[in-house]
């Protein structure tokens, strides 16, 4: 399907606005401004995601959804319905709308019914964005009532994702690195079944103040990185809830550039008649929970990371070629690799990359 004029200028601005240094937070809000151009919206949602885990980590998000956040995280986890974002991403399909997956009938839809008709919207554009094999974000774009998006609007942003990918993965490696003071305990907070927060403790404020998040206010909603986890174990089954293998995890980079673990787990209630509530713990993350994040991040194959972590445990290229089974002359072409990723241009430079930028502020 040709694409007019604009679409292909903007396609291009996009792939530029990609590579341009932005932050996530801001390339965001500047991706939502030029994609406007060619698919006008009434409201959206744009989130980042935990490759490794396919759960929300931030949002920009309009005011018109974001009181209604809980809502979208249980039909996300909880019901059967279209479009759902896990399913992009695995399908391969990445693009969906709610038109034509119900053949324009939108009542079909739970999302539709119980969420998006009160809001007076109407059609429902849901984007993955993946990029090296990763799912790095999610975006909803919204319209209201009225006519849906067209076949080529569609196109468009299947061209779109893989630059919006681009920019997300890429804006991961610019964050900024000046965590403030670490909090003496694990931050908590406690939620119920329908996700309204009961209550939290200090740490959790010190680190939630962190999160750059427009879904976050302080207030009565939450970051979507907590809907993220706490949605994950809403939809677990019953037989599984109480293993510790199973309990959700989210990993992400906050503005001051602290990484941070978000787990859920049920609490067990006192009395049988009590309802079950849902903690939601926020720690530093431990570097062993950081490595394969930051693996994707800079597109490392498996043996690339492989090689990386030998590198940065002191290991010389002929002890690499032995734990590995292969050439020494392999180990170097993987390093090459390596190196090119990280923009360094030795193994010295590789490792303070690596400590410098993620494992040192952790020390700190």
């Amino acid at each position: 399907m040709p694409m007019s004029a604009v679409a292909l200028r903007t396609l291009h601005d996009l792939e530029r606005l990609s590579r341009s240094g932005l932050d996530s937070r801001a390339f965001r809000h500047a991706a939502l401004r030029k994609i406007d151009r060619v698919v006008p919206v009434d409201a959206a949602w744009f989130a980042t995601t935990d490759p490794t885990t396919l759960l929300f980590t931030s949002a920009v998000v309009d005011d018109v959804l974001r009181s209604e956040a809980s809502l979208f995280v249980r039909n996300e986890f909880l019901e059967e319905d279209v479009n759902q974002f896990r399913a992009l991403a695995t399908s391969g399909r990445i693009v969906g709308s709610l038109d034509v997956e119900t053949s324009g009938r939108r009542e079909r839809s739970p999302r539709y019914r119980d969420i998006l008709e009160r809001l007076a919207l109407g059609d429902e554009l849901r984007v993955a964005l993946v990029d090296g094999g990763h799912c790095w974000g999610f975006m909803c774009l919204h319209r209201g009532r009225g006519a849906g998006f067209a076949p080529k609007e569609l196109s468009f942003m299947r061209r779109a994702a893989a630059h919006l990918a681009t920019g997300l993965r890429t804006g991961l490696l610019l964050e900024s690195l000046q965590p403030g003071p670490e909090p003496n305990a694990p931050g908590l907070l406690v939620l119920t079944r329908d996700l309204s927060l009961v209550t939290t403790n200090a740490a959790a404020e010190l680190l939630l103040a962190e999160v750059a998040d427009d879904s976050w206010t302080g207030r009565t909603e939450l970051p979507s990185a907590v809907y993220g986890v706490a949605g994950a174990l809403l939809a677990q089954d019953g037989e599984k809830r109480l293993s510790s293998a199973s309990q959700p995890k989210a990993r992400l980079q906050t503005a001051a550039g602290r990484w941070l673990t978000l787990q859920a787990t049920w609490l067990v209630s006192p009395g049988a008649e009590q309802e079950r509530q849902i903690a939601v713990l926020l720690e530093t993350s431990p570097s062993i929970e950081i490595w394969p994040f930051l693996a994707a991040v800079h597109q490392l194959t498996e043996r690339e990371s492989e090689v990386t972590l030998l590198v940065a445990r002191g290991r010389s290229t002929t002890e690499i070629a032995h734990a590995l089974h292969i050439a020494e002359n392999t180990v170097q072409d993987y390093l090459k690799a390596v190196f090119d990723k990280f923009g360094v241009h030795s193994r010295g430079q590789l490792v303070a990359a690596i400590f410098g930028s993620h494992y040192l502020p952790l020390m700190h």
